[in-house]
């Protein structure tokens, strides 16, 4: 259907099989005792508006209460995410692109657990490199935690290498505006979040977008 301009956008999609779900430097599926399966669909207008549905599995081993210091969550395999977004290039003719997209994450089973965040995305290519900030503050409770609100701050530089290959890193730190009631870092007081950063190496093979990567934080205790 590429050719076909359906109320003047376009459909897409895509799916991603891995060996670990990893969402700011710490584990969905149980540090990877699962493989992780997600699949998105979405509408784009030539207006650069677009919409969709975010579809992916989860394992959170079964906890001792709702919320503990290991950060499990009771009741959820799965997370759906409609989304609703905008996105447009070469701002002013600066290079600059940016991205902006409220996401809501819903957990069948769990919903006492769901939470609106958007997330905010600039970036801009310098020959070989690209430099992209993002700031994502969550609209309401995080993880459906009373007057706890979340704000990630990341940037992700990446390089174009020789035979096709590319190289990203991530450094980001989430935080909380107020206390998160667990020791994430286990030094004995509660914590206002925690820096996460990876490593990607990345290629095209027959199509497909295949990457090995390495995440960590510096969440002593968790998943």
């Amino acid at each position: 259907l590429d050719n076909e301009e359906p109320f003047g956008g376009k459909f897409s999609t895509w799916v991603e099989f891995g060996s670990d779900y990893v969402f700011r430097g710490t584990s969905e599926t149980t540090d990877g005792k699962i493989p992780s399966i997600k699949a998105a669909i979405t509408y784009t207008h030539n207006s650069g508006i677009y919409t969709g549905l975010y579809i992916a599995n989860n394992l959170f081993p079964q906890p001792t209460s709702e919320v503990n210091p290991e950060g499990n969550i009771q009741d959820i395999n799965e997370i759906y995410g409609p989304y609703l977004g905008y996105a447009t290039s070469d701002i002013l003719g600066t290079g600059i692109n940016f991205n902006g997209m409220l996401f809501q994450y819903i957990y069948p089973g769990g919903e006492q657990f769901n939470y609106l965040e958007m997330f905010n995305y600039i970036d801009k290519q310098f020959g070989i490199w690209n430099v992209k900030l993002e700031y994502s503050p969550t609209i309401d409770t995080w993880f459906g935690v009373k007057g706890l609100d979340s704000h990630n701050f990341d940037i992700t530089p990446s390089v174009a290498l020789p035979h096709g290959f590319n190289l990203a890193g991530t450094l980001g730190h989430n935080y909380f505006s107020s206390s998160s009631r667990a020791d994430y870092n286990g030094d004995g007081s509660e914590d206002l979040g925690w820096t996460h950063w990876n490593l990607t190496l990345s290629r095209k093979v027959f199509g497909f977008n295949v990457d090995l990567s390495y995440h960590d934080t510096d969440i002593k205790t968790g998943h």
